[in-house]
């Protein structure tokens, strides 16, 4: 589990974008890492949605493969 430590106005983006500072503690170490949060911009609503459908069609078909793949590899066993 990641616990935010702080949260970083950088400079560098003229206060436009952020990052946050995260540590996983575990008894064998420490974890750190770094997430920049881009700028807000403008949602081109058209190329979203053309993607989204894209990507929900290739879902369609992947998810059918994966799943007899995953019933070939059972019935094997």
């Amino acid at each position: 589990m990641f616990q935010i430590s702080e949260v970083q106005e950088s400079p560098a983006f003229n206060g436009r974008r952020s990052s946050l500072t995260l540590r996983d503690r575990k008894e064998e170490g420490i974890t750190f890492a770094e997430i920049s949060i881009p700028p807000k911009r403008m949602v081109q609503e058209t190329k979203r949605d053309q993607i989204e459908a894209e990507f929900l069609k290739w879902r369609t078909g992947e998810m059918k493969r994966r799943y007899q793949k995953t019933i070939d590899r059972l019935q094997k066993k």
